[in-house]
């Protein structure tokens, strides 16, 4: 529904009406002194006083900038992922929201052994009180909320909240240094720092005398998280809602300092369950099994646990057992390095083998209701190949004769990141002045014999250089 106006692949205008920093779209039908929503919001009545002007697109000169409070052209293009209308990390929350508001958001295991779960809607709630927090703690924006400790329900809510109170959210490691985390501090410009316990309150506070714009440090493990809520319980709305109001899709909202996956799950409503911190020393297993995922991605390390895992148990297994699971290993390996080549169908070999031999496997690793299994960027079958071209982003390679490459490759689009935070030189050697982002690999674009036409894949030839 929302109506932005793009020029030459540019956004120029953004209408997407918001209500406390958020998007929606309502119509003028009022009820008393409410509005009452569209269809399509679950009846969710809001405060007309509170609608406030676009989710907004400020005007802007240059698709990079290593400034704070700078802002960046965006593009729009004519279709796929990147054809969608711009909107910022609270429109995104509050979209969620408004669709699905009592859909499970985020799943703890306490120490009761039970799950306790919050919905979208006490998603919101939690985030908006910890940002009011944060404002009183002295969150200033172009500043940061640096945040550090395990995967959890406290880590999600502050890197949100660092948002909403116009700051910046910037996770760091838990396995970093003290000298680490003062690079992370320091290079984010920290107002407020929160950790997960001791262990890593004690890194900042062994260089909190070097850091001058730090004015807080929050313990999330104990009654500190608790004091924190009720901080921001007592504060009204109105300088959080004012703050939301300012915010800008085309401005910074989060530094990169690990990774940055938690949007994807909040832009989809896909529940987050939380594996405990020993998950990769044995209780991952256990949390898959109660959690039963239907999708499942893992870095190599995650699927090596579980190699090592299965390879125990079928030591302990007997001579027919063991001859079994070798036999259904290789109609596995065969299946797939088919697949590889090209080859279509199913042998009856590898039939049996899933029935009999991978189900159970599937089942003991709680996967049994997996349908996909993930380790990599894309789904390819082609070993020559660095991946597939998107749809939504542009891909040239510099310095070559050809259009179609060798050369280095160079992308362009929505995906490439503004700029490194106060290190212009960085940034200008990371993207050039016409928002190509250099990766420094030397690749082709894969060419049909045949027709001499490009493929959507790419080849690399030499990484790294």
């Amino acid at each position: 529904d929302t109506s932005t106006i793009v020029e030459n692949g540019e956004v120029k205008v953004n209408k997407m009406i918001v209500q406390n920093g958020v998007n929606h779209h309502e119509e003028k039908h009022m009820n008393g002194n409410r509005k009452v929503p569209n269809q399509g919001f679950f009846g969710v009545l809001l405060d007309y006083d509170n609608v406030s002007r676009p989710d907004q697109v400020i005007p802007a000169d240059s698709y990079t900038t290593s400034t704070p409070g700078d802002y960046v052209k965006l593009r729009v293009s004519s279709r796929g992922v990147s054809s969608e209308p711009p909107i910022s990390v609270p429109g995104l929350l509050n979209r969620t929201v408004a669709r699905y508001p009592d859909a499970t958001a985020l799943a703890t295991k306490k120490a009761d052994g039970k799950w306790h779960k919050i919905t979208y809607k006490q998603y919101q709630e939690r985030v908006r009180t910890v940002a009011k927090a944060f404002i009183k703690l002295g969150l200033e924006k172009c500043h940061s909320v640096c945040i550090l400790g395990f995967n959890s329900e406290q880590w999600y809510i502050a890197d949100l909240a660092a948002i909403h109170a116009g700051g910046y959210a910037a996770g760091i490691y838990t396995t970093n240094s003290a000298d680490a985390c003062y690079h992370c501090l320091v290079s984010s410009r920290a107002n407020i720092v929160a950790v997960q316990d001791k262990k890593q309150l004690d890194k900042i506070l062994s260089v909190r005398d070097k850091l001058p714009l730090l004015k807080a440090i929050v313990q999330w493990e104990g009654t500190v998280d608790t004091s924190v809520q009720e901080m921001g319980a007592k504060e009204t709305d109105s300088q959080l809602n004012n703050i939301l109001k300012s915010i800008a899709v085309n401005e910074c909202c989060t530094l990169v300092y690990t990774v940055v996956d938690i949007y994807t799950t909040l832009s989809n409503a896909i529940p987050v369950f939380f594996a405990q911190p020993d998950a990769l020393k044995g209780s991952l297993v256990e949390t898959l099994k109660e959690v039963r995922p239907t999708r499942f991605l893992g870095v190599p390390r995650v699927w090596e646990k579980m190699y090592e895992k299965i390879m125990a148990v079928g030591a302990k297994g007997g001579t027919i057992k063991r001859a079994m699971a070798k036999w259904a290993r290789e109609q596995g390996l065969n299946h797939h390095l088919a697949r590889i080549k090209g080859q279509q169908g199913t042998s009856f070999g590898y039939k049996m083998a899933k029935s009999i031999v991978f189900s159970k496997v599937h089942e003991s690793l709680g996967l049994d209701k997996c349908t996909t299994f993930v380790t990599a960027a894309a789904p390819l079958f082609s070993l020559d190949s660095a991946g597939e071209l998107l749809e939504g982003t542009e891909t040239m390679f510099g310095g070559s004769v050809s259009p179609n490459g060798p050369g280095e490759i160079r992308m362009r689009g929505r995906h490439v990141f503004m700029g490194y935070l106060d290190d212009d030189v960085k940034t200008r050697d990371a993207v050039d002045d016409e928002g190509w982002l250099l990766s420094g690999d030397i690749g082709r674009a894969k060419v049909n014999p045949e027709s001499g036409v490009p493929t959507d894949e790419l080849d690399t030839e030499t990484k790294g250089w």
